[in-house]
C-alpha cells in the first residue's frame, strides 16, 4: 500500500513537472541576458513595460542577432504600429543589411508619428542612414550635401538631448566630427570635440568611452593608449570598445588619406561583429567604398 502511495506521488509530482515544463515554455523566445552591459531600455525606448516582441527584438539586435531581432520587431509593429522607436530600431535592422529601401520607408512613417524629434532611436537611425548615404556617394557634390544633412541630424539630436537635460549622447559629437572633418572644416571638428571634453562627468562609462576617444581625436593621447584605455576593467565591468576605437583609427587614417591603415583598422572594426553599434556600420560602409567587397580576415586582437 506504501509502495503504492509513493507511486503515485512520484507521478503526480512528474505530471505537475510536465504542467510546469509547458509552461515555461511560453517564455522561450525571451533571452534572460544581454552580451553588452551598457544596453539598457533609456535611451532607446520609453515603454514602462515593452511589449514582448518589443523587448525580445531589442535584446536579439543587442546580441547583433539582426535576423531574429527584425523578426521580433515586425510581429512587434503588427500590434503597436504608432511606435517610432519601434520603427527607428527596425530601420536600423534594414540600414545594417543594406536594405536601404526598407530602411527609409521605417524612418519616413517613425519621422511622420514623431515630427518633434523627440525619439532617440528614430534619430540615431536617422544619422547612420544620412552618413551611410553620405559615404557610399562617389560624386563629390552630392556627397558634401549629405554629409551636410548628417551633420545638422547629429546636432539636432545633440540640441535636442541638451534641452530635455537627459543623458549626453557623446557618439552623435563625433559623427559630428565626422561630417566636419570630411567637408574640410578642421576648426569645427575640434570644437565639437573640445565641448565633449568639457561636458564628460567622472564615473560615468559613457562619458568615459567618450573622453578616451575625443582625446585621441584631438592628439591628446596615441593610438597604442587609446586601445589599453578601451579595454580595460571599468566600475567592476570589462568593456570592449574595440568596435568604435578600430572605426576612429580608421576614420583618422581616411581622411588623412592614409587609406592602407584605414582599410586594416576599418577591417578590424568589422571583424568584432559588433552589428548593432552604428561604428561597425560605418566601417562596412567605408569598406563598401574602398571597393573592399571581400573583407581579408583580419584579428580585431
Amino acid at each position: 500500500m506504501m509502495y503504492r502511495k509513493v507511486n503515485y506521488c512520484v507521478g503526480l509530482c512528474a505530471l505537475l513537472g510536465t504542467f510546469v515544463a509547458s509552461g515555461l515554455g511560453l517564455f522561450a523566445d525571451t533571452p534572460a541576458t544581454v552580451s553588452d552591459p551598457y544596453w539598457g531600455p533609456a535611451p532607446y525606448h520609453h515603454h514602462a513595460i515593452a511589449p514582448a516582441d518589443l523587448e525580445n527584438g531589442r535584446i536579439q539586435f543587442a546580441n547583433d542577432n539582426i535576423a531574429e531581432a527584425r523578426r521580433f520587431l515586425i510581429r512587434a509593429e503588427a500590434v503597436h504600429p504608432a511606435d517610432a522607436g519601434l520603427l527607428g530600431l527596425l530601420a536600423e535592422t534594414y540600414i545594417i543589411d543594406d536594405e536601404l529601401g526598407n530602411a527609409r520607408d521605417c524612418l519616413e512613417r517613425g519621422l511622420a508619428l514623431d515630427s518633434a524629434a523627440r525619439n532617440t532611436t528614430l534619430q540615431v537611425a536617422e544619422i547612420c542612414m544620412a552618413l551611410k548615404t553620405a559615404i557610399a556617394e562617389r560624386e563629390s557634390g552630392k556627397r558634401r550635401n549629405l554629409f551636410q544633412l548628417a551633420a545638422s541630424a547629429a546636432q539636432a539630436h545633440l540640441r535636442r538631448i541638451r534641452t530635455d537635460g537627459g543623458e549626453h549622447d557623446v557618439y552623435a559629437a563625433f559623427y559630428i566630427w565626422l561630417s566636419d572633418r570630411e567637408l574640410g572644416d578642421g576648426s569645427a571638428a575640434e570644437i565639437v570635440l573640445d565641448d565633449c571634453l568639457a561636458r564628460t562627468k567622472k564615473n560615468d562609462p559613457w562619458d568615459y568611452e567618450g573622453s578616451i576617444t575625443a582625446k585621441f581625436l584631438r592628439g591628446l593621447i596615441t593610438e597604442e593608449s587609446y586601445l589599453q584605455l578601451a579595454s580595460r576593467d571599468l566600475y567592476r565591468q570589462t568593456i570592449d570598445l574595440r568596435c568604435q576605437c578600430y572605426f576612429y583609427i580608421a576614420a583618422r587614417d581616411f581622411l588623412a588619406g592614409d587609406l592602407p591603415s584605414a582599410r586594416v583598422a576599418f577591417e578590424k572594426s568589422v571583424s568584432t561583429g559588433k552589428k548593432h553599434l552604428p561604428e561597425w556600420m560605418l566601417a562596412a560602409a567605408f569598406l563598401r567604398q574602398l571597393s573592399l567587397s571581400q573583407p581579408s580576415r583580419v584579428s580585431a586582437n
